[in-house]
């Protein structure tokens, strides 16, 4: 089936001095990969801890060789770059950085997989069809009907993360992946660190999905949004990567 795929990013600092959020958009042989990690230890070493889980998927998103037939791509992509983080840790040098991450990936279906609050949705023919739940703190209160999905975004508790990159995996794999989607109509995805989606409910998501013509014009209208809606709330990262696909 052919199809075709558009694609747009954005990273920014909002009100903070340095950047530890970052994306990845990589095109091989008729396959897609798309990134997004939210570094978390501060003074740049959640930088690290970002940009070297964005590194280490792209690498195995390259090496096509290297990939197991019986396992999907993304949950070995998930343990490769979990392996180079730590190892990267080992000596103790950046202390306890970690990182989110979410995946996309689309080969001859969609697939996508996340770990921390950075979330993956999913539009189909404009309208919100799912997204990722969070692992923090506040989403197990939602859980636990103590509070509503839409009193995480401003919840004292929300950057207290329960899994993440770089952390250790106690139980085996603590990323999350999808059911296997396949290409097939208008879908679009939206890869965004919480800096991104605390500003921006999803109905507003959806509803300025309507008004764009391309996933560059969804992002600029949605960080308007998010710029408004932040001032004066210490601003975060925010970083997203939207991707349209026709199919």
């Amino acid at each position: 089936m052919e199809y075709k795929v558009r694609y747009a990013s954005l990273s920014e600092e909002g009100d903070r001095s340095y950047n530890e959020d970052g994306t990845l958009e990589l095109e091989q042989q008729g396959e897609y990969l798309f990134a997004l990690a939210d570094g978390l230890g501060g003074q740049g070493n959640g930088q690290i801890a970002s940009e070297t889980v964005l590194q280490s998927v792209g690498e195995f998103f390259v090496r096509r060789q290297e990939r197991s037939e019986e396992e999907p791509f993304v949950q070995e992509a998930f343990r490769y770059a979990q392996q180079q983080l730590c190892e990267k840790k080992a000596g103790n040098a950046y202390g306890d950085m970690m990182t989110t991450l979410v995946l996309l990936y689309l080969g001859e279906q969609i697939c996508w997989g996340h770990i921390g609050d950075s979330r993956s949705y999913y539009f189909k023919e404009g309208r919100l069809v799912s997204q990722t739940l969070d692992h923090s703190v506040p989403q197990v209160l939602v859980y636990a009907n103590e509070i509503t999905p839409e009193e995480i975004r401003y919840h004292p508790d929300r950057n207290r993360l329960l899994k993440a990159m770089g952390k250790v995996w106690e139980r085996g794999d603590e990323f999350v992946l999808s059911e296997p989607v396949e290409l097939e109509g208008k879908q679009v995805f939206l890869l965004c660190s919480d800096g991104f989606w605390e500003h921006i409910v999803e109905e507003r998501m959806e509803f300025l999905l309507a008004q764009s013509e391309s996933p560059e014009i969804w992002l600029h209208l949605m960080e308007q949004e998010i710029q408004a809606n932040g001032q004066g709330h210490n601003m975060d990262n925010y970083s997203a990567v939207a991707v349209w696909i026709d199919g």
